[in-house]
């Protein structure tokens, strides 16, 4: 579970099976105009997770497949999220008739 505090709202965004993520990047200050902070936690402990370094991504590159994958995934789970920022973006006008 990802809960994040951007502007004084608070978020909480569950992860689950494929997701992929990158936490050192996603959460630095310099990737938003606004405050945020973020923590991370466990809510299945027998969740499994894999770190993907410099030297597994180096590795990897020799199956062009699994980027490929690796991809897909980062972008369904980029898409769930746009998807769901209508839903808990408050309105600030009223479209006109």
């Amino acid at each position: 579970m990802r809960r994040v505090m951007i502007a004084g709202t608070r978020c909480t965004e569950l992860l689950g099976r494929g997701d992929v993520l990158r936490p050192w990047s996603m959460d630095a200050p310099e990737v938003s105009s606004v405050p945020i902070e973020a923590d991370w936690r466990v809510v299945d402990r027998s969740a499994r997770l894999a770190v993907l370094d410099g030297k597994a991504t180096r590795r990897l590159g020799q199956w062009p497949a699994i980027i490929c994958e690796i991809l897909d995934r980062a972008i369904r789970r980029a898409r769930r999220l746009s998807f769901s920022l209508p839903s808990v973006t408050p309105r600030t006008s009223r479209p006109a008739c």
